[in-house]
This record gives structure tokens, C-alpha cells and sequence, in this order.
């Protein structure tokens, strides 16, 4: 009986043994399960963030203001980085702290108050270019407390955006809870990378923007200044060239030679208009173009006698285009309409506009007596001047001719 005892106790140790190693093996594993997921969690939001960052970029022309950008770039944020709420903060260096600019996940009523926060900007943040991180294993400093019970969210990442050593605003983007399963994991260090990505991206756009913005000034600048200025002294020799041809009638060769200087007069004022519009950064649309270059053709051809086919879309919704891609695009054509004006003994000419999504397509075709590749040379700068004009857009652009069929030329640009 004391035997069966002794056998039974045996047998009791052997099996808590081998339950304390399955047990530990358990335990690895989901230890090693949970690192994995984590580190799965980890590149996911890392490439979401990168993606954000791409999309962003792609879209950046479209971005008239900071706020435009930054709108984006919080509902972006919201719907792809696990994040329950996200807000772009500014500093108020009179009184020292951190205001809520724009806010997304927080409802109407949350908003109402949200509205008022001020925030004590800590020196380490004004100063550090430093993140903050707070998660379910991190015991939050005193600074993190107000983060938490101001931004109404008790896991966060908190990241300052810098711009000359100086603290110009800071992005948070926090949690209302963290669950513990494999699929969804807290924030780690590698968040704090991401969000610090985007930031640096936020900085880098918001700057370019305010360069664009001081560009646009001095394009309106320089375009009333060229207005008032150079146009209207141009007006005044037209005038003046007409008063002195009234004063001697009978004069036939001072009378043509004033004719002349009132022609190129008229041209320069003609060429003056092109560059104010060019200039002038209310242009920058798709409607402004097209209307633009439908006038300027019609005028120019109907001038030198050609007739003219212009197909372009009637637009009820209006597009942003890049400066840079408007000016060229115009140039180009201006440049394409003179050379068929000066070589090619066309008659018609076709101008086909087609507008995508992403870009602009131009076509200017004429039934002209067209050219061979070595008669191209002779054309040189010209041609060479539109393609360097397109190259600079980031566009494409070709010519295609032959002898007795025309001249096309081609030329798609991103918007």
C-alpha cells in the first residue's frame, strides 16, 4: 500500500515535470508569436506610411494652402494607421503652448471643447526634436498626463515638427485603447519612426509651399509691374508714331518707317500680354488654358489666314495645373503655330485637347507640304527649345512629318 503511494507520488512529479516544459513551450511560443505579429504590425504601419507619403506627394500640386495639406495628410492617418484620433497642433510662443490647428475621430461634442485646449509646450519638446511614446507598458511622465487628459486619448505617439531648430507645430496621433491580441499591437518605437517620417514630409511640403506662395506674390509683381509700366510706354510710342505721321502727311518714307515701329510696338505689346498671363498664378487652371489657347490660336491664325479645327473638352469642373506645366505647354504651342505659319503652306490646322486625370494631352496637326528628318535640322533651336520646354515638366513630347502630309506635333503633360 506504502509502495502504490510512493508509486503514485513518482508518477504526480513526472507529470507536473512534463506539464511545466509543455507549459514553458507554450509560453515560447506565444512569445515568439507575439514578436512575430508585432514585427508583422510594425512593417504594415511602416508601409502605410510610406504609402501616405506617396500618395501625398503624387497629389501635392493639387495643395493651394498648408491647411489643404494638412487635412489631407490627418484623414489619411485616420484611415490607415490604426490611429482613433489625430491632431495637427500650432504654437502660441506668448503664452507658451500648443494649440489644436486641425483635429479628426473626435466627436461634435468632444470638438466643442476640444476647441479651447492649450497645452504647456515642454522645453525638451520646443527644444529636442523628440517623439513622445506612451503605450500600455510605459509609465507616462507628467507632460504625457496632460497629453493624455487634454487629448482625450491614453496611448499615443506625440512628434514635433522642426523647421531651422525652431518647434512650428506637432502632430498626435492617439489610441482610445490597445488590444491585447496578436493582431492588433500597441505602439512601439517603430511607430514613432513612422509618424516621424510624416512629419518630416509635412515640414518639407509646408515649406515648399510657402516658397510657392512668396513665388506667386512676385509673379503678380512683376506681371502688374510690366503692365503699368512697359505696356504703357509702349502704348505711348504707338501714339506718338501716330501724331507725327498726321504732322507730315506727305512724308511717305518717315510715314513707313513709323508704321514700323508702331507694328513692332503693337507685337511687343501682344507678346507683353502672353507673359502677364503666363505670369499671373490666377491662371493656373485647366479652364484658364484651354480658354487661353483657344483665343490666342483663333486670333493669331485668322490673322495669317489659316483656318483652325479646335477640339478641346468644355469644362464645367475647373483643375489645378502646375505653373511651370502651363506656361510650357503654352509656349510650346505658340512655338508650334508659328512654325506652321512660316514653313508650312498649310491651309488648316487642327488643335486637339484631351484632358485625363493625372496630366494634359495637346495635339497640333496641319495639311501642310510637312518635312523630312533633314529639313528638321534646319528648324534646330526651334524644336529643340519645345522639347526642353516639355523635358522640364516631366512630360513627353514628339514630332512626326513627311513631305506632302503635314506635321503633327504631340505633347502630354502631368498637371
Amino acid at each position: 500500500m506504502q509502495e502504490d503511494s510512493l508509486e503514485l507520488d513518482q508518477v504526480r512529479k513526472e507529470l507536473a515535470y512534463y506539464k511545466a516544459q509543455v507549459d514553458q513551450l507554450a509560453g515560447n511560443t506565444m512569445k515568439d508569436q507575439y514578436g512575430l505579429a508585432q514585427l508583422s504590425y510594425d512593417h504594415s504601419q511602416l508601409m502605410k506610411g510610406f504609402q501616405i507619403i506617396a500618395d501625398i506627394q503624387r497629389s501635392f500640386n493639387a495643395f493651394t494652402s498648408p491647411d489643404a495639406l494638412y487635412r489631407s495628410v490627418l484623414d489619411a492617418i485616420l484611415s490607415n494607421m490604426s490611429t482613433d484620433k489625430v491632431v495637427m497642433l500650432m504654437p502660441d510662443y506668448a503664452k507658451m503652448n500648443l494649440k489644436p490647428n486641425l483635429w479628426r475621430g473626435y466627436s461634435q461634442e468632444e470638438s466643442s471643447v476640444f476647441a479651447a485646449v492649450e497645452i504647456p509646450i515642454s522645453m525638451a519638446f520646443s527644444k529636442e526634436k523628440k517623439s513622445h511614446l506612451v503605450n500600455s507598458q510605459i509609465e507616462p511622465t507628467k507632460f504625457e498626463k496632460q497629453l493624455q487628459q487634454l487629448l482625450g486619448a491614453p496611448y499615443f505617439v506625440f512628434t514635433p515638427l522642426h523647421n531651422d531648430g525652431k518647434l512650428w507645430a506637432a502632430l498626435f496621433a492617439g489610441r482610445n485603447y490597445e488590444n491585447r491580441l496578436l493582431s492588433t499591437k500597441s505602439y512601439s518605437q517603430s511607430s514613432v519612426d513612422t509618424f516621424e517620417s510624416i512629419a518630416g514630409m509635412i515640414s518639407s511640403f509646408t515649406q515648399q509651399l510657402e516658397q510657392n506662395k512668396l513665388m506667386e506674390k512676385e509673379r503678380i509683381r512683376i506681371a502688374r509691374d510690366m503692365h503699368d509700366d512697359v505696356g504703357s510706354e509702349l502704348s505711348k510710342i504707338s501714339i506718338a508714331c501716330e501724331n507725327i505721321k498726321k504732322q507730315y502727311p506727305s512724308d511717305l518714307e518717315l510715314r513707313n518707317h513709323l508704321s514700323n515701329v508702331q507694328t513692332a510696338a503693337g507685337k511687343l505689346v501682344d507678346n507683353i500680354g502672353n507673359i502677364i498671363w503666363a505670369l499671373n498664378p490666377i491662371n493656373n487652371n485647366t479652364i484658364s488654358l484651354i480658354g487661353y489657347l483657344r483665343e490666342y490660336a483663333y486670333d493669331y491664325l485668322e490673322m495669317n489666314q489659316l483656318a483652325l479645327d479646335f477640339d478641346a473638352p468644355e469644362l464645367s469642373v475647373d483643375h489645378p495645373i502646375r505653373h511651370e506645366a502651363r506656361t510650357h505647354i503654352f509656349m510650346v504651342i505658340k512655338e508650334a503655330l508659328h512654325n506652321i505659319v512660316k514653313y508650312a503652306d498649310a491651309t488648316k490646322v487642327n488643335i486637339n485637347v484631351i484632358l485625363k486625370d493625372n496630366s494634359i494631352s495637346c495635339e497640333v496637326s496641319d495639311n501642310g507640304k510637312g518635312f523630312s528628318k533633314t529639313d528638321q535640322r534646319n528648324f534646330g533651336n526651334g524644336l529643340r527649345n519645345m522639347q526642353q520646354r516639355i523635358s522640364e515638366t516631366g512630360g513627353a513630347f514628339s514630332i512626326t512629318s513627311a513631305y506632302g502630309k503635314g506635321t503633327r506635333v504631340s505633347l502630354e503633360v502631368p498637371i
